[in-house]
């Protein structure tokens, strides 16, 4: 039971009761003193209970209730303004997003319009919403293709993903027999324009679709990476989506009743850009890209069906479009006959294409494995380009070890490929005992007539010619027994650094901020010693500094020498730097005590200084 019906009982129930007693107190005959004063007594308790619950009670509450009004009542009033402000803010922001909202899509709806765009489904294997009907793409493509009068062009891999070819061509067949029934009645009857371009699986552009397509162990037998045999055509051909897929259209298309579409069907060899169903005046257009969602599961690596499908009505886009097909049904020149053909001897057009590709066929899987093994490190930062000449330049090649020791002169190498700042070099005339490291350095020169070698050569070889490369990373040939894989990496510092003993030592006489505002006098005076330097600058470490303060680059030092002796004069190695300004390139603190760094300077030289 609620409070308020309790109160009730309460208050009626005590009224009640106490006139009963006082009743029966009237009432009663002669009852003993006793009982009468008691009932007379409980009589009043109870009607004085109920007067208190009645009236004293609710005129406290109300006075209770008017004076806690009359105090909240400013706060009340403010509450109701910005309650009331902030309904409107509400409002107002409300009202320039649907405004923005409607200016958006009223932009996007003109130019969809403008392109005769009329339709969008989220991928080829999805169904599309209109008029509150959902409506698969498959089932709204043989609808019309069964409705269609003037052309059905279909351009694809091989149409088996979300709409597929065997579905087109009962329908077309059917439409095609009709057509020949028509046509033996009345000669000039209308015909259907059909044209189908499927991709041809014996060019470059497929197996390289394959590669991105297949799992990286399946690539590295396609491309012979795993084995010294070469690659792996029976595979190839036989195992792989994409060229079971293609067999499987040809196969469709061959057992057409009387042949009935064989002069409407061509293999293309240029690259797969898009999938197109272009059916009378509609367009419906997906663009291909190499590129797969993220939760794509393993064994759906087909990249087709993933993008938007686009229908197009009449108008610009769809010009386009018609203009694509038109040109890739031009210049194909593969039909039926000549697929079977080549079909049956796959392995002599695989083993052509393999000999000319397969150079760049197995940069690719190189590639593609480094990515898989590597998701989390950035790319290179300038491309390698391979040397892919029948008689590559030969080159002579300077060993010296991590010392400057010379350790051999009679090497000799070939370029495998460059970068803009390293090279790869495939070196003969090793000794068993002795294998190239890393961090030795190698010298490389033209073995014999410069003139021989090519433009291309000549460009890719002379920022290294005569450069101090230092090698970074070596593996052995395993053709070669005296033959490694080198990478050099140019040396970018044009000077040596050279070290001094004792370390020469120094104070700092200004340090400046990148502004050239000067840093807290407290750090003027600070120490420091010279680890090692170069013509151009010198590599510093500096202690006492705050664990809150460091160096950074671009702020300036100058430094003069501490005690005597040949450092300190100007005639010393170091004369150059005392007193010079000295910028900041970088900086590093010491793992073990925040309180030092070491510092890299470098020597800003006046123009007058270098007589410019």
């Amino acid at each position: 039971m609620s409070q308020y019906p309790k109160e009730w009982l309460y208050r009626w129930g005590s009224l009640i009761l106490g006139a009963v007693l006082l009743m029966l107190y009237l009432i009663l005959p002669r009852p003993a003193e006793v009982v009468k004063a008691g009932l007379l007594a409980a009589a009043l308790v109870f009607l004085l209970t109920a007067l208190e619950r009645l009236w004293l009670w609710e005129t406290i509450k109300e006075q209770l209730k008017e004076a806690a009004s009359e105090a909240l009542k400013p706060q009340l009033v403010d509450a109701k303004d910005a309650v009331s402000q902030l309904v409107r803010d509400m409002n107002v922001e409300h009202a320039k997003w649907v405004r923005g909202l409607a200016s958006d899509v009223n932009e996007l709806v003109r130019a969809a319009e403008g392109c005769g765009l009329k339709g969008i489904y989220v991928d080829r294997l999805d169904s599309a919403c209109r008029d509150g009907e959902s409506r698969r793409l498959d089932t709204e493509l043989l609808k019309k293709v069964g409705e269609a009068n003037d052309r059905v062009w279909l351009l694809g891999i091989a149409f088996s993903e979300g709409i597929e070819l065997p579905e087109l061509v009962n329908v077309l067949v059917e439409k095609k027999e009709r057509e020949l029934d028509a046509l033996s009645k009345n000669p000039v009857a209308k015909k259907l324009d059909v044209r189908i371009l499927l991709l041809d699986p014996l060019r470059s552009t497929s197996v390289f679709r394959t590669l991105l397509e297949s799992p990286l162990g399946d690539v590295a037998k396609i491309v012979g990476a795993d084995t010294g045999r070469g690659p792996d055509q029976d595979f190839l051909l036989n195992t792989t989506t994409l060229y079971r897929h293609a067999n499987e259209a040809y196969a469709v298309l061959a057992s057409c009743p009387n042949q009935i579409l064989e002069s409407s069907v061509k293999f293309y060899a240029h690259n797969p850009m898009c999938w197109l169903v272009i059916i009378d005046d509609l367009a419906y257009f997906e663009p291909y890209t190499f590129g797969k969602p993220d939760n794509l599961r393993e064994s759906d690596r087909c990249l087709g069906p993933h993008m938007p499908v686009f229908r197009f009505s009449p108008g610009r886009i769809l010009e386009i479009l018609t203009s694509h097909f038109d040109r890739m049904w031009l210049t194909s020149d593969v039909g039926m006959i000549h697929y079977g053909a080549r079909n049956d001897d796959a392995h002599v057009w695989m083993g052509k294409l393999f000999k000319q590709r397969l150079p760049w066929l197995r940069r690719a899987y190189d590639a593609l494995s480094w990515r898989e093994r590597n998701k989390d490190m950035k790319d290179r930062r300038y491309p390698r380009y391979a040397c892919e000449s029948e008689r590559p330049t030969a080159l002579s090649v300077a060993w010296t070890d991590e010392k400057g020791s010379r350790v051999d002169d009679s090497l000799t190498a070939v370029v495998l490929n460059s970068s803009r700042t390293g090279i790869s070099l495939k070196m003969t005339g090793f000794h068993a005992d002795r294998m190239p490291k890393r961090g030795e350095h190698f010298n490389i020169a033209f073995a014999g007539d410069a003139a021989q070698t090519s433009a291309t050569e000549k460009i890719l070889l002379l920022p290294f010619i005569g450069s101090d490369l230092e090698v970074k990373w070596s593996r052995q040939v395993a053709s070669a027994p005296d033959g490694w894989s080198v990478g050099l990496w140019k040396n970018q510092r044009r000077h040596e650094r050279c070290a001094l003993s004792p370390r020469p030592e120094f104070e700092v006489a200004t340090w400046e901020d990148r502004g050239g505002k000067p840093v807290e006098q407290e750090f003027v005076g600070l120490a420091g010693e010279v680890e090692d330097f170069s013509p151009e600058g010198m590599r510093v470490t500096l202690t006492g500094l705050r664990p809150d303060r460091w160096p950074v680059r671009r702020e300036h030092f100058k430094v003069q020498a501490k005690g005597s002796g040949n450092a300190t004069t100007a005639a010393s190695p170091l004369g150059a730097f005392w007193g010079a300004d000295l910028e900041v390139r970088w900086a590093k603190e010491d793992a073990a005590n925040p309180r030092k760094w070491t510092v890299g300077l470098k020597r800003r030289v006046d123009r007058l200084e270098t007589g410019i």
